[in-house]
Protein backbone atom coordinates (compact mmCIF):
# COMPACT_ATOMS: atom_id res chain seq x y z
CA UNK A 1 0.00 0.00 0.00
CA UNK A 2 2.80 2.44 0.87
CA UNK A 3 4.53 1.83 -2.47
CA UNK A 4 1.39 2.65 -4.42
CA UNK A 5 0.93 5.90 -2.47
CA UNK A 6 4.53 6.99 -3.14
CA UNK A 7 4.23 6.31 -6.89
CA UNK A 8 0.92 8.18 -7.12
CA UNK A 9 2.35 11.10 -5.12
CA UNK A 10 5.45 11.38 -7.34
CA UNK A 11 3.44 11.25 -10.56
CA UNK A 12 0.87 13.79 -9.35
CA UNK A 13 3.56 16.15 -7.98
CA UNK A 14 5.35 16.13 -11.33
CA UNK A 15 2.10 16.85 -13.18
CA UNK A 16 1.20 19.71 -10.84
CA UNK A 17 4.63 21.25 -10.79
CA UNK A 18 5.26 21.01 -14.56
CA UNK A 19 8.15 20.10 -16.81
CA UNK A 20 11.63 21.06 -15.61
CA UNK A 21 13.19 23.58 -17.99
CA UNK A 22 16.72 25.01 -18.07
CA UNK A 23 17.21 27.77 -20.63
CA UNK A 24 19.01 30.96 -21.61
CA UNK A 25 22.53 29.76 -20.80
CA UNK A 26 25.08 32.59 -20.88
CA UNK A 27 28.65 33.48 -20.00
CA UNK A 28 28.51 36.68 -17.90
CA UNK A 29 31.01 39.27 -16.74
CA UNK A 30 29.49 41.83 -14.34
CA UNK A 31 25.98 40.93 -15.55
CA UNK A 32 26.91 41.50 -19.22
CA UNK A 33 26.90 38.59 -21.66
CA UNK A 34 30.34 37.89 -23.12
CA UNK A 35 31.80 35.63 -25.80
CA UNK A 36 35.48 36.32 -25.10
CA UNK A 37 37.58 36.10 -21.95
CA UNK A 38 41.25 36.50 -21.11
CA UNK A 39 43.27 33.81 -19.37
CA UNK A 40 43.10 33.61 -15.57
CA UNK A 41 39.95 35.71 -15.39
CA UNK A 42 36.66 34.82 -13.77
CA UNK A 43 33.37 34.36 -15.54
CA UNK A 44 29.85 33.62 -14.31
CA UNK A 45 27.89 30.80 -15.87
CA UNK A 46 24.20 31.72 -15.89
CA UNK A 47 20.92 30.00 -16.74
CA UNK A 48 17.22 30.44 -16.08
CA UNK A 49 14.88 27.70 -14.88
CA UNK A 50 11.19 26.93 -14.88
CA UNK A 51 9.44 24.52 -12.53
CA UNK A 52 12.55 23.77 -10.46
CA UNK A 53 12.29 24.67 -6.79
CA UNK A 54 14.76 26.94 -4.98
CA UNK A 55 17.79 25.21 -3.43
CA UNK A 56 17.56 22.24 -5.80
CA UNK A 57 21.00 21.02 -6.84
CA UNK A 58 22.12 21.14 -10.49
CA UNK A 59 25.27 19.79 -12.09
CA UNK A 60 27.31 22.08 -14.33
CA UNK A 61 29.69 20.49 -16.81
CA UNK A 62 32.32 22.62 -18.57
CA UNK A 63 33.80 21.43 -21.85
CA UNK A 64 36.73 22.53 -23.98
CA UNK A 65 36.23 22.07 -27.71
CA UNK A 66 38.33 22.22 -30.84
CA UNK A 67 37.83 21.17 -34.44
CA UNK A 68 38.20 17.48 -33.55
CA UNK A 69 36.92 16.71 -30.06
CA UNK A 70 35.39 17.94 -26.83
CA UNK A 71 37.31 17.57 -23.56
CA UNK A 72 35.78 17.52 -20.10
CA UNK A 73 37.21 20.33 -17.95
CA UNK A 74 35.16 19.65 -14.83
CA UNK A 75 31.84 18.90 -13.18
CA UNK A 76 30.56 21.29 -10.54
CA UNK A 77 27.49 21.68 -8.36
CA UNK A 78 25.31 24.75 -7.93
CA UNK A 79 21.81 25.51 -6.65
CA UNK A 80 18.72 27.11 -8.13
CA UNK A 81 17.81 30.48 -6.59
CA UNK A 82 14.74 32.43 -7.71
CA UNK A 83 14.54 30.51 -11.02
CA UNK A 84 18.19 31.25 -11.84
CA UNK A 85 21.50 29.46 -11.67
CA UNK A 86 24.78 31.29 -11.12
CA UNK A 87 28.22 29.68 -10.94
CA UNK A 88 31.51 31.59 -10.84
CA UNK A 89 34.40 29.88 -12.64
CA UNK A 90 38.02 31.00 -13.02
CA UNK A 91 39.84 29.77 -16.07
CA UNK A 92 43.11 28.45 -14.64
CA UNK A 93 45.70 27.91 -17.31
CA UNK A 94 48.26 26.15 -15.14
CA UNK A 95 47.65 23.03 -17.17
CA UNK A 96 50.77 21.19 -18.22
CA UNK A 97 49.83 21.20 -21.86
CA UNK A 98 52.67 22.83 -23.77
CA UNK A 99 50.98 22.41 -27.16
CA UNK A 100 47.89 24.25 -25.93
CA UNK A 101 49.96 27.14 -24.62
CA UNK A 102 51.86 27.40 -27.93
CA UNK A 103 48.59 27.49 -29.89
CA UNK A 104 47.19 30.08 -27.50
CA UNK A 105 50.03 32.53 -28.04
CA UNK A 106 50.31 31.81 -31.76
CA UNK A 107 46.62 32.23 -32.55
CA UNK A 108 45.65 34.73 -29.84
CA UNK A 109 43.10 32.42 -28.21
CA UNK A 110 42.72 28.88 -26.98
CA UNK A 111 40.14 26.43 -28.07
CA UNK A 112 36.62 27.35 -27.14
CA UNK A 113 34.60 26.44 -24.07
CA UNK A 114 30.93 25.67 -23.48
CA UNK A 115 28.90 24.39 -20.55
CA UNK A 116 25.81 22.31 -19.89
CA UNK A 117 23.55 22.15 -16.85
CA UNK A 118 21.68 19.07 -15.67
CA UNK A 119 18.89 18.72 -13.13
CA UNK A 120 17.84 15.12 -12.47
CA UNK A 121 17.47 13.80 -16.02
CA UNK A 122 16.80 17.19 -17.61
CA UNK A 123 19.80 18.22 -19.71
CA UNK A 124 19.70 21.58 -21.39
CA UNK A 125 21.25 22.56 -24.66
CA UNK A 126 24.85 23.74 -24.70
CA UNK A 127 25.73 27.31 -23.88
CA UNK A 128 27.26 29.56 -26.49
CA UNK A 129 30.99 29.28 -27.10
CA UNK A 130 33.53 31.28 -25.12
CA UNK A 131 36.83 32.22 -26.82
CA UNK A 132 39.73 32.68 -24.42
CA UNK A 133 42.16 35.38 -25.44
CA UNK A 134 45.84 35.04 -24.65
CA UNK A 135 46.95 38.64 -24.69
CA UNK A 136 45.71 39.70 -21.27
CA UNK A 137 49.19 40.45 -19.89
CA UNK A 138 49.98 43.28 -22.28
CA UNK A 139 48.06 46.47 -22.71
CA UNK A 140 48.70 49.87 -24.19
CA UNK A 141 48.33 52.97 -22.06
CA UNK A 142 47.72 56.29 -23.76
CA UNK A 143 48.52 59.38 -21.72
CA UNK A 144 47.62 61.90 -24.38
CA UNK A 145 49.84 64.44 -26.12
Amino acid sequence: MNKIFVVIFLVSANLLYGQHIIKNLKWLNVEQEISELTVERGVTLYAETENIRDNEIVQITIWETDAKDDYLIGRYISRVEKNRIFFHWILDYNLNRAEMKKAMYKNGYTVQYYFTIQYNKTVNYNSGLLDVLAWNRTRAVYDGF
